[in-house]
């Protein structure tokens, strides 16, 4: 690899991870906003929180790390879609199944669930 190639592509990680730590940082916001905030549950607030960061990933990622501007939208989104799906099912479950395992139903809760678990011990 070339000098300029391994700047760019170090450059493209660089983004990559400052979008990874914004899509964290908005989908814990949506959740916590629909959860706690519009008193929905926690698992539709997590389904939305991911729909949203999934969203600025795909814009930031396509537009400012990546830049690309072809004309496979389409096809990207469709991509980008299946997998969301699957991610879904998959967090979704593993929520769902963690939440009633502990009897956790809100954010709030699994905030203050390791303080209640040292009182318990």
């Amino acid at each position: 690899m070339e000098k300029k190639e391994i700047r760019t592509t170090m450059v493209q990680l660089i983004k990559y991870g400052i979008v990874g730590v914004s899509n964290s940082l908005i989908t814990l916001i949506v959740i916590f906003l629909f959860n706690s905030v519009l008193n929905l549950s926690l698992l539709l607030a997590d389904v939305v929180g991911y729909v949203a960061g999934v969203i600025n990933s795909f814009i930031w990622n396509k537009q400012w790390v990546f830049k690309t501007h072809d004309t496979k939208l389409v096809k990207e989104m469709s991509l980008l879609a299946l997998c969301a799906k699957v991610r879904v099912v998959f967090q979704v479950t593993s929520l769902d199944l963690t939440g009633m395992a502990l009897r956790v139903s809100s954010i709030p809760e699994l905030l203050i669930l390791p303080t209640l678990v040292k009182r318990v011990l």
